[in-house]
């Protein structure tokens, strides 16, 4: 029997697994076996042998004793289940044959030569798994998660394959097919290295050879799908839609590739890598007052501070002394924003009652107010002139102008873009919006251009840089990446905590607070928390100012601790850090 027939039947059983788990099958079979594994499975062994690398051998032999394994469970699940799994049995046994089957009809001093290199790592630094458990079970939850990515993204391209329309191209329609057969055999490729690494996990002994064969192979392909979205996006006009989508999972492979990488290190001491990250904090000066609202880093040491009361200070972070204040509305200043130019410097504030505009803050000050009444949420300054933008608690932005006083730019220039809106900033000559559960980016005439959504209200949004932004929300904490307009990744996800705010600390380092008092500083690259500090009360924002971090909230029913400076530092051993404390 050729190699070709073989594999052809391995691709019939493979097609039966697939059917059964879009449904084909009349008994709940998620209740028996993880259905993201079937499909990662299907996806693993579905490399034709003319596309084999020398590493791909290698890795099918591990998938092999994976599935030896997992016809082992399904035999003992099925002597107790409550339906018969005679059928699925029966394919997998089949499969596992026909696998067999076609490994042997393969060049056998390749065969011969994958075992050896595989019998060669099993022979290396090994530790039993129960030693890391956890660890093992968080990287479980994230390959579970990349594995579903990569059907989808797969799934996407092979939709805009049947779609493509010559109009659409830049170059030959053949180019284009080609490069998006090679994206898909890529993502297969990736899918069989993190399938293998989710076999590794149940095992009882972690490999150290194994699972670094396994992370090089993952860090290659998504080397390569990241060389790719290029080749795509000058080939193929209208590539926008699933280019994000390799973008998204190129991302998301990197992620899980240095989890698995740090999990090595730790468990056998690997001190090649850069030492870890701590972040450790001291507060300088508490505030009392009644609950903070707002806050903007003005210039210099000065911040300026807005409370529930209408009341704005300016507060000196060196010092910790609130050397102005005045009330500037009857209701909470909820959002403060500067326009500084080499011509003038304005703030905009907004309030629970509407817009302000001042020129200078103190017993000097001179300024505006918007003609009605309105609960302003979030307020901007873009590069559109001499603009500012207003966002509401009910959804409405509206443009304003200072030409003859404030006044609304044009009659035109309003728009109702959602239910809410929590905090607006400037993204090059774009704003953005956080509303509802999305960001919206808005070009000058209010008209939104861009729509993400992040499966979660947003609380707070900052720049780690000029294209990706870190949100938080209740229970989450997400990175989005503004290039590609696509919600990227969880770094944190956590029920339990309300996260409320953020700032960037610095280079890879940013910080989020809670609604419980609570400011973690994160490592940007791998989402670990790498300090912390409980300053005592409700956290509503943060902000930094000459190299201090400053956050603000405070208990909205009784006056006491509303703001607090802080003091931090960077040291690379975190025991170090803990001698400090």
């Amino acid at each position: 029997m050729s190699i070709e027939t073989v594999v052809a039947r391995v691709h019939a059983s493979l097609d039966e697994i697939e059917n059964m788990v879009s449904g084909g099958i009349n008994f709940p079979l998620e209740a028996y076996v993880d259905a993201i594994s079937l499909n990662a499975l299907c996806g693993a062994l579905r490399v034709a042998p003319k596309d084999w690398r020398a590493d791909e051998l290698m890795r099918i032999l591990l998938i092999r004793d994976g599935l030896y394994d997992t016809r082992n469970r399904l035999r003992d699940v099925g002597d107790d289940a409550e339906h018969s799994l005679e059928r699925l049995l029966s394919v997998t046994d089949r499969l596992y044959a026909d696998l067999e089957r076609a490994l042997r009809d393969l060049d056998k001093n390749e065969l011969d030569a994958a075992q050896g290199s595989l019998a060669e790592m099993r022979r290396g630094p090994q530790i039993p798994s129960a030693t890391i458990a956890g660890t093992l079970s968080n990287i479980g939850q994230e390959a579970n998660a990349l594995l579903a990515q990569t059907s989808v993204t797969h799934n996407h391209i092979e939709v805009n394959l049947l779609r493509i329309e010559r109009s659409q191209l830049n170059v030959d329609v053949n180019v284009v097919v080609e490069l998006l057969k090679s994206a898909q055999l890529k993502i297969r490729r990736l899918s069989a290295n993190v399938f293998a690494i989710k076999l590794q996990l149940e095992q009882t002994v972690i490999f150290q050879g194994i699972y670094k064969f396994l992370t090089n192979g993952a860090d290659k392909v998504v080397s390569e799908l990241k060389e790719l979205v290029t080749e795509i996006k000058r080939a193929y006009a209208t590539a926008t839609d699933f280019v994000s989508d390799i973008v998204n999972l190129a991302e998301k492979g990197g992620r899980f590739s240095r989890l698995v990488a740090d999990m090595l290190g730790h468990a056998f001491g690997d001190d090649t890598g850069p030492a870890p990250r701590h972040v450790d904090f001291r507060v300088q000066k508490y505030q009392q007052s009644d609950a903070i609202l707002s806050g903007l880093h003005a210039d210099g040491a000065n911040v300026l501070l807005g409370n529930k009361d209408g009341y704005l200070w300016t507060m000196d972070v060196d010092s910790g002394a609130v050397t102005e204040q005045e009330r500037l509305a009857n209701a909470g200043i909820t959002s403060i924003a500067k326009f500084d130019s080499q011509f003038e410097k304005y703030f905009a504030i907004g309030t629970e009652d509407g817009l302000e505009v001042t020129f200078a803050v103190g017993r000097a000050r001179t300024g505006f107010q918007a003609p009605y009444r309105e609960h302003v949420a979030a307020v901007a300054t873009p590069r559109w002139g001499d603009a500012i933008v207003t966002g509401t608690r009910d959804g409405i932005v509206r443009r304003w102008s200072l030409a003859g006083g404030l006044s609304q730019h044009s009659p035109e220039s309003t728009r109702k873009i959602d239910r809410s809106i929590q905090r607006m900033t400037v993204h090059g000559e774009r704003l953005i919006a956080a509303s509802g559960e999305h960001l919206q980016f808005l070009d000058e005439d209010l008209n939104t251009v861009q729509r993400v959504g992040v499966d979660f209200k947003i609380s707070d949004m900052v720049f780690v840089g000029r294209d990706a932004m870190i949100v938080c929300g209740a229970g989450h904490i997400a990175h989005v990446n503004l290039q590609g307009g696509i919600y990227s990744r969880f770094l944190i996800s956590s029920s339990e905590v309300k996260y409320s705010s953020l700032a960037v600390l610095d280079d890879g380092i940013f910080c989020v607070g809670t609604e419980d008092g609570f400011i973690s500083a994160i490592d940007f690259s791998s989402g670990e928390e790498i300090g912390r500090v409980d300053v005592g009360f409700p956290v509503r924002g943060l902000l930094t100012a000459k190299g201090k971090l400053i956050a603000y909230g405070g208990d909205w029913k009784r006056r006491g601790r509303s703001a607090a400076i802080l003091n931090w530092r960077e040291v690379m051993d975190a025991d170090a850090a803990r001698g400090l404390a």
